[in-house]
């Protein structure tokens, strides 16, 4: 069967994993650990991942999660920017 391009990378670190999952084990569903790299039907390579943005700025998650949470999408998002800059 034929189909675009499609790669999935991991890159969880498993102790800001366990602090995700400590506080509240749904929070495995939204890990962002994963970054997608996808070919649209132009042929175009993106670039993809979970962005934490929207959690982070609810009042779901405890400080210290949050604090987690910030540096795991900020590690994420440079992670991709390397990808896509060659500067890895």
């Amino acid at each position: 069967m034929e189909s675009p391009y499609l790669s999935i990378f991991q890159f969880c670190n498993p102790m800001d994993a366990r602090t995700m999952v400590v506080n509240n084990p749904i929070f495995a569903s939204y890990m962002p650990c994963r970054i997608s790299l996808v070919e649209d039907p132009q042929g175009k390579m993106w670039l993809m991942m979970l962005n934490l943005d929207m959690l982070i700025n609810s009042e779901l998650l405890p400080r210290e999660v949050v604090d987690t949470a910030i540096k795991v999408n900020q590690q994420m998002l440079d992670i991709m920017v390397a990808g896509a800059t060659g500067e890895f």
